[in-house]
């Protein structure tokens, strides 16, 4: 679980406030020794940390959910990367939460205790996670929500819509034509329509299976979560992914 970033206590091994290092923020810690649930003087002290929170949630990263003042265009390759993450994996929204807090808990489930407490430190914020997460393979997450929404067969619908009926109505059987009132021209044209339906599914199917490697090293370098390493957009466009498609 995710307590919260830049000064968060511990329960336990708390330590006296860093010295500023270069490019960093200082970094705030209460030096005594009490649960994360309690407060003293010395925590209500700290001054209030203001930063820009711009973005769709589910779409913000961990610069922006960390509350760093200094933002970059960085912010939107992110959100590029969860829209790739989304499309990929089939799912969406991908990131669901109703606030910042929990919005990082499910970053951190997902990439790792460790690489996000390494990101926030490079941002100059104290992360403290009182248990380790290992984090998951985007590729491996990506297949298996995949290959779930092909098994359930919901991942496209190409069925016309279906009229809704009120509770006062009941369904009426539909009659059964006899041989001479059969319309082979409507016959003919169902059958098309199934062919087609059973044509664009099987292509959405191929298409999802035969992802490249490319796409996942695009996520990956996309949802970095340092900010000061994640690709830009200059650098996306001449992505091999990317130029594979022109």
């Amino acid at each position: 679980k995710a307590l919260g970033a830049g000064g968060t206590l511990q329960d336990k091994d708390c330590h006296a406030p860093s010295n500023a290092t270069s490019g960093r923020e200082q970094v705030h810690v209460c030096p005594l020794r009490h649960k994360a649930t309690d407060t003293c003087t010395y925590c209500m002290a700290r001054s209030h940390q203001s930063a820009p929170r711009a973005g769709t949630p589910g779409f913000r990263p961990p610069e922006v959910l960390l509350k760093c003042p200094n933002q970059t265009t960085a912010v939107d390759v992110w959100s590029a990367g969860v829209m790739l993450l989304c499309i990929l994996s089939q799912r969406y929204p991908f990131f669901k939460a109703s606030d910042d807090l929990t919005a990082l808990a499910q970053i951190i489930t997902l990439m790792g205790s460790k690489r996000c407490i390494e990101a926030a430190r490079n941002l100059g914020k104290d992360l403290i996670i009182h248990s380790e997460i290992k984090g998951h393979d985007l590729k491996k997450v990506c297949e298996r929500l995949r290959a779930s929404q092909l098994e359930d067969n919901d991942f496209i619908d190409l069925s016309p819509p279906r009229k809704k009926l009120r509770s006062h109505e009941e369904v009426k059987p539909t009659p059964i034509a006899t041989p001479r009132r059969t319309n082979r021209r409507a016959a003919t044209t169902t059958c098309i329509v199934q062919k087609t339906q059973a044509a664009a599914e099987d292509s959405v199917i191929g298409s999802l299976n035969a992802v490249p490697d490319s796409a996942y090293d695009l996520l990956f370098k996309c949802l970095d979560l340092n900010p000061a390493t994640r690709i830009t957009a200059e650098q996306a466009l001449l992505h091999p992914f990317i130029v594979d498609q022109r």
